[in-house]
């Protein structure tokens, strides 16, 4: 649905955080970062317990916007109001390689592990995300040595 839908939507009902949502995803197609994180605050406003709202902008904020640091605040949140998500607890184990917080890291990507079926593509992403943060432990360890 094109933006202008969203907005006509969000004129007959304010207050549903589900279209605040989706119309940050269509800025975000748009390359309008700036906007789609408002409308992702938004529907954190509405619903401040919508797991989905907080992720989606801690995906902007990590990956448009750069802002690491408050990224992982909403992955987070996210994972706090939904923590059987495998893919918020994968985003959330990225983000905090990102920030070099490997511990962490680990943990979030072993909890992906656990919530994801083996099969599933997210199983896989966080195999692969501790098989790296297990490594650059290893590499850590040996330049100490």
């Amino acid at each position: 649905m094109p933006l202008v839908s969203y907005e006509q939507a969000i004129k007959i009902d304010p207050n549903n955080a589900s279209t605040y949502i989706k119309k940050g995803n269509a800025l975000v197609n748009l390359r309008r970062g700036e906007e789609a994180l408002t409308a992702y605050e938004q529907a954190i406003k509405i619903d401040p317990n919508d797991a989905q709202a907080y992720f989606c902008k801690g995906q902007q904020l990590n990956y448009s916007l750069k802002h690491y640091g408050e990224a992982l605040l909403a992955y987070d949140e996210a994972v706090r109001l939904d923590p059987t998500d495998s893919l918020y607890c994968n985003r959330k184990g990225d983000m905090l390689t990102n920030l070099q917080r490997y511990e962490e890291a680990l943990k979030a990507y072993e909890k992906a592990s656990e919530l994801a079926g083996t099969s599933s593509y997210e199983y896989r992403t966080a195999q692969k995300g501790r098989q790296q943060i297990l490594q650059l432990m290893r590499n850590m360890d040996q330049e100490k040595k």
